[in-house]
């Protein structure tokens, strides 16, 4: 089969189980992008099976999320894929979530971050994009994700005024929360759904001031659940509006 860039693809060699579209083709190689994964691999041609979508909707609108006359947080989203950023970005617009983003490769967040925090004033920050475990078993980009949110904790040490999701496939957890980030993944070093930090920031920005985030409620509405994503005890930043 002649297959070309942007077609929908599955690999052979992995059971078909991830759903790819093809980046870049050279002679029998190929680049490819999840559509669903926030994932990166490399195959050939030979290894690959054509994929029709069918009832893929991009949006997830049944977020449990507290209703009301609310004035939402306000998000600051980093994302190294630029398809990822606008799907993200739809998602923010659902849920009336005030938002901003920025597609940044990831070894260049951690330079940019101090002028975009101060540009923007956010009371949610989301670093996120592209990782992975190398040969080596070191991961390839967590050292950028941690380096960010070390220079966004000295911007605001409060984790109640700044709330940080950060993290991406395969991300060193540990190292992210230790150096400040609220919600991070990934505990269980397993890929997660390219929406799953956006959701996340969702709840966050809705849930009241003067309650505490349900983490558990938060972990439950992504892709694998505790081994994908976790967190530590955080506030809302939605403010009720008195008229």
């Amino acid at each position: 089969m002649n297959f070309k860039v942007n077609d929908l693809v599955t690999r052979k060699s992995y059971n078909n189980d991830v759903v790819f579209k093809i980046v870049f083709i050279s002679d029998r190689y190929v680049i490819l992008q999840g559509v669903n994964i926030r994932l990166c691999a490399d195959c050939f041609l030979d290894d690959l099976n054509p994929y029709e979508l069918r009832d893929f909707n991009d949006v997830s609108y049944d977020l449990p999320i507290i209703k009301g006359n609310y004035l939402n947080g306000k998000i600051l989203h980093l994302d190294s894929d630029i398809d990822y950023l606008k799907r993200s970005m739809k998602l923010y617009e659902h849920y009336k979530v005030p938002s901003v983003g920025y597609k940044i490769n990831e070894k260049d967040m951690p330079n940019k971050i101090d002028d975009l925090l101060n540009k923007h004033h956010p009371d949610i920050l989301v670093v996120t994009g592209h990782d992975a475990i190398d040969k080596k078993g070191h991961n390839v980009n967590s050292s950028f994700f941690v380096e960010c949110v070390k220079k966004a904790r000295i911007y605001q040490p409060c984790k109640d005024t700044l709330c940080i999701i950060a993290g991406a496939c395969y991300s060193s957890f540990k190292d992210l929360i230790y150096e400040g980030s609220n919600i991070s993944s990934s505990p269980g070093k397993v890929s997660i759904n390219v929406l799953d930090p956006s959701k996340a920031a969702v709840m966050v920005a809705t849930t009241p001031v003067n309650e505490y985030v349900d983490m558990e409620k938060i972990i439950n509405i992504t892709s694998n659940k505790s081994k994908g994503m976790g967190g530590i005890d955080t506030k809302g930043l939605a403010r009720k509006i008195y008229s």
